[in-house]
């Protein structure tokens, strides 16, 4: 008895489902974030737990040179409210909060992805979607990225859905949503979608005045937003999802010279682990923890697979000694 095929809905639903669990590994076998990650990361966190209370948010401690948009934490901090406040409710650790804030950006990435596979599949049959959705997968970057809160990531759903717009041949839709993920989140990105709407104009698919009927107001309304929400809150800092004392004090001074006596006042102190450096802290502080890190690979035909992977430890955590000897 021949087996009945899956319908094309089920077929779309299995590569909506590979996506979404793709993205979901990724995100749990690396819940932790970097550095950049941490400016919006850690604005999101203020707004979930914060709220209207301005003079507490981590901006006005670790005020830093490079100013980050701070709408794309807002727009992820309303989507993940209502499960963060009831993990909140459980007494559940901010932990994983964290992973919910970034999976509502990763679920934000994948509907932009998804829409645009949709329009593909439209124009160009469901084997190019297929194929779409099969590349995305399998590729490790994009996936990986999709649920961190780089700049870049933020402003991927915008740049999907004016692109899908663009093939939808919906030119007002594109050109405000172009503006949105120019003016507020990544200017470069003009050179992306300023050349598709250039490429627009040159083959008269859209005139000039209509270009211009909806850029004005579309960039007047960007730039008013960025003004009044960007300027009152662009941060930076470190990301207390994972703050487990709520006693702790932060501090990321850079101009404090290894040894001084600055230095020697903080209780536990997280440094690159060279030599010189730890010798300075020999009598005053015991290492606490050490963090490993790759230096190279070397090969190694004795063993499968053929090579080794070279370890050092690269980073070391000191907790200062109550009595220094």
């Amino acid at each position: 008895m021949a087996r009945k095929r899956p319908s094309g809905l089920v077929r779309q639903r299995q590569l909506l489902g590979l996506l979404v669990a793709v993205a979901s590994i990724h995100l749990v076998t690396c819940p932790y974030t970097k550095v950049e990650e941490s400016f919006s990361l850690q604005a999101v966190h203020d707004l979930l737990y914060h709220r209207l209370a301005m003079e507490q948010y981590d901006h006005l401690e670790f005020p830093g040179v490079v100013p980050r948009t701070f709408i794309g934490p807002l727009v992820i901090a309303v989507l993940s409210s209502p499960a963060v406040c009831m993990l909140s409710l459980l007494g559940i650790s901010k932990f994983y909060s964290q992973l919910i804030v970034r999976a509502v950006l990763g679920l934000g990435v994948i509907f932009g992805l998804w829409t645009l596979q949709k329009e593909v599949r439209r124009q160009f049959g469901a084997t190019a979607a297929t194929m779409f959705c099969w590349m995305t997968a399998t590729q490790f970057h994009l996936m990986f990225y999709c649920t961190r809160t780089l700049p870049n990531v933020l402003a991927l759903p915008v740049v999907l859905l004016a692109l899908t717009a663009w093939l939808q041949q919906r030119w007002g839709r594109f050109i405000w949503l172009s503006a949105l993920a120019i003016l507020v989140f990544r200017a470069e990105l003009s050179l992306l979608l300023g050349l598709v709407l250039l490429l627009l104009l040159c083959t008269r698919r859209l005139s000039v005045v209509k270009a211009l009927s909806y850029a004005v107001p579309a960039g007047l309304l960007c730039l008013d937003v960025v003004l009044h929400i960007d300027v009152a809150a662009a941060q930076t800092g470190v990301s207390r999802f994972a703050e487990v004392n709520g006693a702790w004090r932060y501090e990321k001074r850079e101009d404090v010279q290894p040894g001084s006596k600055h230095m020697l006042s903080y209780t536990h102190l997280l440094m690159e682990a060279t030599p010189e450096h730890l010798a300075l802290y020999r009598d005053t502080h015991r290492v606490l923890a050490s963090i490993t890190g790759t230096t190279g690979v070397s090969l190694n035909l004795t063993k499968l697979p053929p090579f080794n992977i070279n370890l050092q430890t690269k980073l070391v955590l000191l907790e200062r000694l109550v009595r220094p000897s």
